[in-house]
């Protein structure tokens, strides 16, 4: 049963994604644009992420029916790398379960900066999401983050965790002064729910500006067209190896 509103009750297990900027972008930017994404979908979206949380996600799968992920603002101000990236990367594909490289959902934009703190960025990873509702950031109920564990181990989540599967253990919350988030949005994971990403193309700032125009225009089939116009372009700069080695040499380190 699918998730069709923004009603805030959360499960007992769950993954939760705290939010901030990123590849240049403010958080206002990248809800605006998943939004029109989400529209031109049927409701899909990715959400990029930087850290594998596969097994924890195939472990909730498991035993639940829905897997619902929720979605809060972080506390902490965006690191400057992700403000103001040296470079971005648009990706086209992700891994299935077998390794081989599937087209990404066809109206999805999903991007990273081009780097770490020290080399070139060698993966980048996404969560397969639904929801028939608006995404918004406005805030909608609490999460104190000390009633959380990790959903697998049953440790508890270090600070540092900015994509998780967490369970609640609500004996732990009065144990301790609360971290509270704001809770903006449950939405629902979807088949394959996590996936590596693959195929990345160095794209420009422009655009990611010019999609951002036309996401806050609201128009579903400029969108369409647009993200077909680029995607087809960088398929073939993927065919130039000039143009992308040494980014195809780090993320297809499968």
């Amino acid at each position: 049963m699918a998730i069709t509103s923004q009603r805030i009750d959360l499960p007992s297990a769950f993954c939760w994604t705290k939010m901030g900027g990123e590849s240049g972008e403010v958080l206002e930017r990248i809800i605006q644009r998943k939004n029109i994404e989400r529209h031109a979908n049927d409701g899909t979206f990715i959400w990029g992420i930087g850290s594998s949380v596969g097994s924890a996600i195939s472990n909730l799968s498991e035993n639940e029916k829905q897997v619902p992920i929720v979605f809060s603002r972080m506390l902490s101000n965006t690191k400057s790398i992700d403000a103001q990236p040296k470079t971005l990367l648009l990706w086209l594909g992700y891994y299935d379960s077998n390794g081989t490289v599937k087209e990404l959902p066809r109206y999805s934009l999903v991007t990273s900066r081009g780097e770490t703190e020290k080399s070139l960025k060698k993966s980048h990873y996404a969560l397969f999401c639904h929801a028939d509702f608006e995404l918004s950031l406005e805030p909608k109920a609490e999460l104190n983050a000390k009633m959380l564990v990790n959903y697998s181990s049953g440790r508890p989540l270090g600070f540092s965790q900015v994509t998780a599967v967490v369970r609640k253990e609500s004996s732990l919350a009065e144990q301790d002064k609360p971290r509270n988030y704001s809770i903006s949005t449950i939405a629902e994971l979807k088949m394959p729910y996590f996936a590596k990403l693959a195929c990345p193309v160095p794209v420009s700032a422009s655009i990611i500006e010019e999609a951002n125009k036309i996401a806050t225009r609201g128009n579903t089939s400029d969108w369409k067209r647009y993200i077909d116009k680029i995607k087809e372009s960088a398929f073939e700069r993927e065919t130039q190896p000039q143009d992308t080695t040494p980014y195809m040499q780090a993320a297809f380190a499968y």
